[in-house]
């Protein structure tokens, strides 16, 4: 009788050593699922940032290449007129419009060097 109650609680104690280490798998299977379904998640959304910053530097690209000719032709303008204020003798100051040329000029230029920091 003393052996067979010692063969059942052997039997009982290494059944539930394997009940509890499936219990312990699963649970990781469990585990596992969730990170990769997270980990496919951020992949997508670094993708799709990715695009976005990369379709954003184009832009950038493009603006300082629009803004830099624009910078350009202002100062071109703004040297013809100093020019004939001078051959005129009077101040290029007195010019309607060019104190505004002035401001947005060098507004421009600061606006265009953040840009280019930036990209």
């Amino acid at each position: 009788m003393r052996t067979q109650r010692r063969v059942f609680e052997k039997l009982n104690e290494s059944t539930k050593v394997e009940l509890a280490s499936e219990k312990i798998e699963l649970s990781l299977a469990g585990d596992i699922q969730k990170v990769l379904k997270n980990i496919s998640s951020k992949r997508k959304d670094i993708n799709n940032t990715k695009k976005i910053l990369e379709k954003a530097k184009d832009k950038a690209l493009d603006v300082r290449e629009e803004g830099k000719d624009t910078f350009d032709r202002g100062m071109a303008v703004r040297e013809d007129i100093i020019d004939m204020a001078k051959e005129l003798g009077v101040k290029s100051n007195d010019v309607k419009g060019f104190k505004e040329l002035d401001k947005n000029l060098d507004l421009l230029e600061k606006e265009f060097q953040e840009l280019l920091k930036m990209v």
